[in-house]
């Protein structure tokens, strides 16, 4: 899809805030329904599971809005019983929840940095693949717990920084 969007020569000037633009879309819905947008009864599937959580989380953040409830406690004060529930199914809720603003503020530093690789990245082609990566990962994660599997968070990792590197060329000092 993105490189469609960017066209032939992927171009960053187009790729990058589209995706910026649905990963934003993503986590607004999430974070909306979240704070009680949509459903005020959600049912017993899966998408009424995740809205429960979310709510459960929203809960969390805020009670603990600057420090949140500690890492990996969401499990332990969200009043969930099932082993499947431990996590909030959002990554950006699940680290409000459990480290409050800070927390928030150096995820979003971190998805600002690989924007700005991606940005100043010298290949446009690469982009569009880098750009693509963080996109899915981004999509998924605002309402599934991808991030918490290591394969997953070191794979997108490994394929952004691949695509943003700035390999000099033979023979060049530095």
């Amino acid at each position: 899809l993105l490189a469609w969007v960017g066209g032939p020569a992927g171009r960053r000037t187009v790729v990058v805030p589209f995706a910026a633009a649905l990963v934003v879309l993503g986590l607004g819905v999430t974070f909306a329904v979240a704070a009680g947008a949509g459903p005020t009864a959600p049912a017993g599937d899966s998408l009424g599971t995740r809205i429960l959580l979310w709510r459960e989380a929203a809960d969390l953040v805020a009670a603990h809005p600057a420090t949140g409830v500690g890492p990996g406690r969401f499990e332990q004060v969200a009043p969930n019983r099932d082993p499947d529930l431990r996590r909030t199914h959002s990554a950006p809720l699940q680290v409000a929840a459990e480290q409050g603003g800070v927390g928030v503020a150096l995820l979003l530093g971190l998805v600002a940095w690989a924007v700005a690789a991606l940005w100043t990245a010298r290949s446009d082609r690469s982009v569009a693949v880098g750009a693509g990566v963080l996109l899915a990962v981004a999509w998924q994660a605002s309402w599934d717990w991808v991030l918490a599997e290591p394969a997953v968070s070191l794979s997108a990792a490994f394929l952004v920084g691949a695509t943003t590197s700035r390999r000099r060329g033979p023979g060049s000092r530095g």
